[in-house]
């Protein structure tokens, strides 16, 4: 996550990050000084001054007007550069990587007592009522397993009927009295 603070905040923001250390696994912050880039950059608009100055100076031809475009064309891109080293001394940006624990565990405290043992006691309506719902979804899970071999129990059925027709009668001896 990016945040971009005014600078006089700045310090506000890292205290309310710090205090939220739970969820943030690494910080690192990177101060940048800008001093030397503003020079620069006032530097950069004066040479561009003196090369308008000069420029002006030449004589009309084709030239003159190229030179005096390129120059023209530099000079907005020092101004926008300007005004982006402003916007950075005026505002922070920040890069928070913010990660969730993979395990949390919370516990309950168990008012009134009597021993150490009863923190560790089950409610027996509570796992009466999982049991049967545990067992309902046992009973879905089989009856989908059913469901979903249908075609196997089909063809085991269409076997043992054909075996039997196949099979020859066995004849009983008859007995004489």
């Amino acid at each position: 996550m990016q945040v971009r603070v005014p600078t006089e905040k700045l310090g506000e923001l890292l205290t309310l990050i710090n205090n939220k250390k739970l969820f943030l696994n690494a910080r690192s912050i990177n101060a940048e000084d800008v001093t030397a880039n503003i020079k620069y950059s006032a530097l950069e608009a004066q040479r561009n001054k003196k090369t308008t100055d000069n420029i002006a100076q030449m004589k009309v031809n084709k030239d003159k007007v190229t030179m005096s475009d390129e120059n023209m064309k530099e000079g907005n891109s020092q101004q926008l550069e300007s005004m982006n080293m402003t916007d950075m001394l005026k505002y922070s940006t920040v890069d928070i990587y913010i990660k969730e624990p993979k395990i949390r565990v919370a516990e309950i405290a168990v008012t009134n007592t009597q021993s150490i043992d009863d923190k560790y006691k089950f409610d027996f309506l509570y796992s009466a009522k999982s049991a049967f719902v545990e067992g309902y979804y046992l009973i879905q899970k089989i009856a989908v397993g059913l469901i979903t071999v249908w075609p196997i129990v089909l063809m085991g059925i269409a076997v043992v009927y054909f075996v039997r027709k196949r099979k020859p009668a066995k004849k009983q001896p008859t007995t004489e009295i």
